[in-house]
């Protein structure tokens, strides 16, 4: 049974201007103007049901795993699209009809356009819309595409070229490859008697087109080539979302032949609801952008999210000539991403995508993903549960294997850049083992393959009573020993959110142990496991109440030199005091046993003036207070 995989809804800003004048335009009003298709096989049998349909209100809603995608987001899908729909030539649209349609899956089919004249061009581009679900190509391949732009200058011999082959199983195209440009120069130019077609050759799901467009240049075509994510995780509990703070970062492309003065990098950050809450918008300039020469750029603003609540949200990158002149190709200026913010799980991804890990030796080896508290909250975090997904790669039953759940804590002393970590042991000064657990697999139902689909509790590895209590401002790994049973276990990952650790510790994201050492630096490039760690806040606690000025004064406020912490408290306990900055980076912190009576300093003439926040936890309370540094 082929499964599918919901997606949640992407709320986009308007395009604000179309593309160049065309030389041809086919926008499928009223039907396929021209183009016919042609049925080539369905499982492997020459047939004549193998066929392209057109679709007269531009919707690709036409099966029961395939849908709730609705129109086809392209220029013109009011008037009409044309779509091959795999799945309803299967299954008829029906449940539990697998190959009962009138074209059983896979099918082999062509959407041919007429006789088209470039004879007089000696440039030729090609651009449509499209929307892509995809399971897996003609040979059963998981790797293969299934969607194909082909062309002839005989009629007889065609070159095909592969689309959309990064395109992960059981996914859609991104937003930013809902248009397509191609270069087909090489090919046509100067061509009389030229056809073009669309070719399936795959199993399951559909691919819609409309809007298919030819052009003698590009002289304008901005680009958005990559962009940062700006969030340490995809998803972060409400608490901890408050020091995750954001910077904006994209690689910017210029595709066209003409010299870009000035074009404007906006981001923004929004619900993606309906409403679509605007929470952060800033910009940048960028200028004599040559053709062909991609840079990176930031915007000179960072974002700290206080304000946000449970819910999905969506950070929008947009970059557009200054002059809003028209290009070829309109989505590739826009890219986007989402982020979830929820009550207590920390997830690097949200999703999974048929990729794994083994260690090839079948030695025993840790893997982990990093995660970091707020250090501003003021309540009382317990480590609950670290989710994680395995499966066997030989196909075998999952049940009777044991993986053991690990969390560490990287020592408070230890720099934002890890640089002095101790990665020569998985215990040591710098990291060591705080909570502990394990799973066992026992039935058949353990195999089924989803995301997070296995969860353990976590417990005190000195005290296997006690809960795990999380430290605010603290770095800790979330993490899966593979030994004996375990050890020949594939431990699943993603590959959608790529976290670039370059940009600092906020986005190590995966982490191993292997060979007796540590890699911080994000092993698995592009790819990140599929762990995650639930918290949740305990009971209220005394610390949790606030002290009094007669207990703690901080000054002098704004401050010059120094911050001093006046404490008189009612009898002998353990305090821990902190200077932070606005993103919730710790500075110093001091920390005191059996402490009553006297002053705690923090020396600030070092930093630079701005904003900082200066934090005491006691047995008996809290106090945090902003402080004003200037020079």
């Amino acid at each position: 049974m082929k499964r599918f995989y919901g997606f949640a809804v992407l709320v986009m800003l308007p395009i604000l201007s179309w593309a160049q004048t065309p030389l041809l335009n086919f926008d499928f009003d009223g039907g396929f103007q021209g183009w016919v298709p042609v049925s080539v096989e369905c499982n492997g049998v020459t047939s004549d049901e193998a066929k392209w349909s057109w679709v007269a209100d531009g919707s690709t809603d036409q099966g029961i795993y395939s849908s709730g995608f609705g129109q086809l987001d392209s220029r013109t899908p009011d008037n009409g699209i044309v779509i091959l729909n795999s799945e309803f030539l299967d299954n008829m649209g029906l449940d539990n009809n697998i190959g009962n349609g009138p074209c059983p899956s896979p099918q082999v089919a062509e959407l041919i356009s007429p006789s088209l004249d470039f004879t007089n061009q000696s440039e030729v581009y090609m651009s449509f819309s499209q929307l892509y679900l995809r399971f897996q190509g003609y040979t059963d391949a998981f790797a293969e595409t299934s969607t194909y732009v082909a062309v002839t200058t005989d009629g007889t011999t065609w070159t095909e070229i592969p689309i959309n082959e990064t395109v992960a199983i059981l996914r859609t195209n991104t937003i930013e490859e809902n248009e397509v440009t191609l270069d087909l120069t090489s090919y046509l130019a100067g061509k009389s008697n030229v056809q073009v077609k669309f070719l399936w050759r795959g199993d399951y799901y559909f691919w819609g087109v409309d809007d298919v467009r030819f052009f003698d240049s590009k002289v304008n075509d901005l680009a958005i080539s990559a962009f940062k994510y700006p969030v340490g995780n995809y998803e972060t509990p409400v608490s901890m979302i408050t020091s995750d703070t954001m910077t904006f970062i994209a690689d910017v492309t210029n595709n066209g032949s003409a010299v870009v003065d000035s074009a404007y990098l906006r981001v923004s950050v929004r619900s993606n609801t309906a409403n679509s809450v605007l929470y952060f918008t800033d910009s940048v300039l960028v200028e004599n952008l040559m053709p062909g020469d991609t840079i990176e750029v930031s915007t000179p603003n960072i974002y700290v999210p206080n304000e946000l609540t449970e819910g999905t949200y969506l950070f929008v990158y947009s970059f557009r000539n200054v002059e809003d002149i028209d290009e070829i190709n309109e989505t590739n200026n826009l890219a986007a991403d989402f982020f979830r913010v929820s009550e207590g799980n920390y997830r690097k991804t949200d999703r999974g995508d048929n990729i794994f890990y083994t260690n090839p030796d079948e030695v025993p080896f840790i893997i982990g993903n990093f995660y970091k508290t707020n250090p501003f909250y003021t309540g009382r975090l317990v480590a609950k549960k670290i989710t994680f997904s395995n499966f066997t790669p030989d196909n075998s039953t999952l049940a009777g294997k044991e993986v053991i759940l690990k969390l560490y804590k990287i020592s408070d002393d230890v720099k934002d850049d890890l640089s002095d970590l101790d990665i020569t042991s998985e215990n040591n000064a710098t990291i060591e083992t705080i909570g502990i657990g394990t799973y066992t697999y026992t039935s058949a139902d353990d195999d089924v393959s989803t995301l997070d689909r296995f969860s353990a509790d976590l417990y005190s590895f000195t005290n296997l009573d006690s809960a795990v209590v999380l430290e605010p401002g603290s770095r800790y790994i979330a993490a899966i020993q593979y030994a004996g049973s375990s050890v020949k276990l594939g431990q699943h990952l993603g590959r959608r959110i790529t976290y670039y650790r370059g940009l600092g510790s906020s986005q190590i994201a995966t982490v191993i142990f292997d060979n007796n050492t540590w890699s911080m630096n994000n092993p698995f490039g592009s790819a990140v496991a599929i762990i995650g760690l639930d918290i949740e806040a305990d009971v209220m606690t005394a610390n949790e109440l606030e002290l009094s000025e007669a207990e703690v004064t901080i000054f002098p406020n704004p401050a010059t030199d120094f911050i001093n912490v006046d404490l008189t408290l009612n009898n002998p306990q353990t305090i821990s005091t902190y200077l932070t900055d606005v993103t919730g980076k710790i500075l110093a912190r001091k920390s005191y046993d059996n402490f009553v009576q006297g002053t705690v300093r923090f020396e600030v003439s070092q930093y630079p003036a701005g904003t900082y926040f200066v934090r005491l936890d006691s047995d008996q309370g809290v106090k945090v207070k902003k402080i004003v540094v200037g020079h």
